[in-house]
């Protein structure tokens, strides 16, 4: 069964990217999915985990797989982080099949693409476990968040775990 709805959110995401003329890397995808899924104005019907890099769903991956057997995506080219996404032949077939997103929803997608496009991976890796650490285990301060995400990751600096919640607070403010 195809979970159109979430496929529609991949799309989007891929769409938004290429929209602006950025390359988009599994990467992001999946963390600008967990960043929606924490901010609450998008309906993320995927499961994430912290893992080595942050937030991860084994889910997208395999949407993205399933996606691409069906040609709603394509790989595109191969860059300085792997490969990226493009929009496929059967995008329309998608959004055929998915509820629209509203306007609201559109404008906090786009938001939070255009954030990720500007952070390097290993920034984005930072601030969706800053977000992790907000979300599932409540901590509302910077400082806190800051002190435990360098306890969990201990090659960030202090003043990089300070950046990524300082980023997270001004992209989600609590």
């Amino acid at each position: 069964m195809i979970n159109y709805d979430g496929h529609a959110l991949i799309l989007a995401v891929i769409e938004d990217f290429h929209a602006n003329g950025k390359a988009v890397y599994k990467h992001q995808i999946q963390k600008v999915l967990y960043l929606l899924s924490i901010q609450g104005e998008v309906n993320v019907p995927f499961d994430f985990v912290l893992y080595r890099r942050g937030p991860y769903s084994f889910e997208v991956d395999a949407e993205i797989e399933q996606m691409l057997s069906y040609a709603a995506i394509t790989r595109a080219a191969s860059g300085a982080y792997g490969t990226t996404f493009i929009p496929g032949r059967n995008a329309a077939f998608v959004h055929e099949h998915a509820r629209a997103f509203t306007p609201a929803e559109q404008h906090a997608i786009h938001r939070i693409c255009q954030f990720a496009a500007e952070q390097t991976p290993l920034e984005l890796d930072r601030v969706s476990a800053a977000g992790w650490l907000r979300a599932r285990e409540q901590l509302r301060d910077d400082q806190g968040i800051a002190s435990r995400l360098r306890s969990l990751k201990s090659h960030v600096s202090n003043d990089e775990a300070n950046t990524a919640a300082q980023s997270l607070a001004r992209l989600l403010p609590a």
